[in-house]
């Protein structure tokens, strides 16, 4: 019997006063179950009718006797106990149980975090992220639950896959390295497969699609519409890796990315320079400095407003 069972179950049998000597028969009855297996469901309907049985049979063995008060009442009070009892039990400890086998990382903003799972599978953390995970894989399959986003590396194991869910996705894999993004907040799940092969399926649907080492996956919660593609540039784990690659790409696809990658906000002055494109490189903690690396070739001006924002002035193209 556990310990953290026992208290709880001794306390609530100290508060039934008006039972008396019938609390006896309960701390059996209780000390009884610890017996079972815990994933042993009572039948409860069936014993109390067999209960019932026995109360009638004693009824009539008692036929002409002078009773305290009425047998079947008293015996009836005990049964209900009993049933009150063993439901508890059984919903106390799946309540501890579970509770005691999940355990739950979460990054907060500005911060990233890293986990070794007990499979051997490393995990780490982008910021505002938080992962639920059991304590030991003791089932068919690996399972966690990820909401923000996430770089794992699963360790191989071909009788138990390793499945990321997420609100509007599952993710299944046996072994390989991806990355997952899924904010509440936004409106697109990405999947980038950095090494071995994954296959996403979707919720409330049997779409699947399969992703190899390269492929990246987009979402549209809203619009429902799924596109996957070759990602020729790592810009997937820039959060992870503090690279952008951007290679012919417009300066509205430019600014969009290092929003998203770095929290950095880019407002223009003049619209026009959002279709002109450009190849650079940005590294997370000199995005300032790159970007007026363009002036080189470009009458343009990057200036720092806050931590979190740059205006820009000038254009790049006709």
């Amino acid at each position: 019997m556990a310990s953290k069972d026992k208290k709880g179950i001794e306390q609530w049998l100290d508060q039934q006063t008006e039972l008396g000597q019938d609390a006896k028969t309960l701390r059996k009855l209780w000390e009884a179950t610890s017996s079972y297996k815990e994933d042993y469901q009572p039948d409860v309907t069936n014993g109390f009718q067999k209960f019932k049985a026995r109360i009638e049979n004693e009824g009539q063995k008692n036929a002409g006797k002078v009773v305290r008060l009425n047998p079947g009442l008293r015996l009836m009070k005990i049964a209900a106990a009993a049933v009150l009892l063993l439901a508890s039990v059984y919903v106390f400890r799946l309540v501890v149980s579970e509770g005691a086998t999940t355990e739950t990382l979460a990054a907060e903003a500005g911060a990233q975090k890293a986990l070794m799972l007990s499979d051997g599978t490393s995990v780490t953390l982008n910021e505002t992220s938080m992962l639920t995970f059991p304590k030991d894989f003791t089932k068919k399959e690996r399972r966690v639950e990820l909401t923000g986003e996430a770089f794992f590396e699963v360790a191989e194991d071909a009788s138990k896959p390793f499945v990321v869910e997420t609100g509007v996705a599952e993710v299944q894999v046996l072994g390989t390295s991806f990355n997952v993004r899924a904010y509440a907040n936004e409106d697109v799940m990405e999947v980038y497969v950095k090494t071995g092969k994954v296959a996403v399926k979707l919720k409330g649907s049997n779409k699947q699609v399969i992703l190899n080492k390269g492929d990246k996956m987009v979402f549209e919660k809203s619009q429902g519409k799924v596109v996957s593609f070759q990602e020729k540039t790592d810009n997937s784990m820039a959060w992870k890796s503090g690279t952008l690659i951007f290679k012919e790409k417009t300066f509205r696809e430019i600014f969009t990315e290092i929003k998203r990658q770095y929290g950095i906000e880019i407002s223009v002055k003049d619209e026009q320079l959002l279709k002109c494109r450009y190849t650079l490189t940005i590294e997370k903690d000199q995005v300032e400095a790159d970007l007026n690396s363009i002036k080189i070739s470009c009458p343009v001006q990057f200036t720092k407003t806050s931590p979190t924002s740059i205006a820009v002035s000038g254009t790049c193209c006709e």
